[in-house]
């Protein structure tokens, strides 16, 4: 049981990781407004009751290609860029200067995000800090 709890616990912070919660409730919430719209404009307009439904399953089919392109992708100002696995963030943070002490497997890039010793490992990159 503790081995289907800690693969069920991973797999619920790498959608978060990845954004895909944040990016299913707003889905979510535009899907309704959607949808009510639809309720008041298709009956005035006199379509068929079936098209309501029809846009009911347009929007569930949307959900699920919403939570795939958001498990893939990142939207950044550069553009939608590939998301990277968390071991390759890890390996990134490792191979970047070999001076820099090993961090272990078990860390991760969430846990490190606001730590003091993420934000030295930044700097000894010379890279920019994310709160900056």
């Amino acid at each position: 049981m503790s081995r289907f709890t800690s693969k069920l616990s991973l797999f619920w912070k790498e959608l978060r990781r990845r954004k895909v919660l944040r990016s299913l409730a707003i889905y979510a919430g535009t899907a309704f407004i959607i949808l009510e719209a639809s309720t008041i404009i298709f009956a005035r307009w006199g379509f068929p009751d079936w098209s309501i439904d029809l846009v009911l399953w347009f929007l569930i089919l949307g959900a699920f290609i919403n939570a795939m392109v958001a498990w893939f992708y990142d939207i950044t100002p550069g553009g939608m860029i590939m998301t990277k696995a968390l071991d390759e963030l890890e390996k990134a943070l490792e191979d970047r200067n070999p001076n820099l002490p090993y961090m272990g497997t078990g860390t991760r890039y969430e846990a490190l995000h606001d730590s003091a010793r993420f934000l030295a490992i930044l700097d000894q990159m010379g890279l920019p800090h994310p709160r900056k």
